[in-house]
């Protein structure tokens, strides 16, 4: 299965004005690389059920995750302080170190 995917042609902010040109792309899914149970559409792009199946087979090898958590902190963590500071008008955020296990 390949998702057809399209973007807009007019952006808007606080740039000027300008027109894009786009052309649609396939996206491949790559789900021949999965379980057939887990060969279905799901979040983020279809993300979802390939960090599953990553997921469980870590943890049938006895192995840390191609993402663990502590690179999943790193992903997360300075997003939601972002999102603190931008609610209290840019205020500085201390992003707290989790280690690198």
């Amino acid at each position: 299965m390949v998702a057809r995917r399209e973007k807009g042609e007019v952006i808007k902010n606080r740039y000027t004005e300008s027109k894009i040109v786009t052309k649609p792309y396939d996206v491949p899914d790559h789900y021949e690389l999965l379980p057939e149970p887990l060969r279905h559409p799901s979040g983020h792009g279809g993300s979802h059920t390939h960090i599953t199946h990553e997921l469980v087979t870590a943890l049938i090898e006895k192995r840390q995750p191609a993402v663990n958590v502590w690179e999943a902190l790193a992903y997360t963590v300075p997003g939601f302080y972002a999102h603190q500071s931008a609610l209290e008008g840019g205020t500085l955020k201390k992003i707290p170190d989790y280690g690198r296990g």
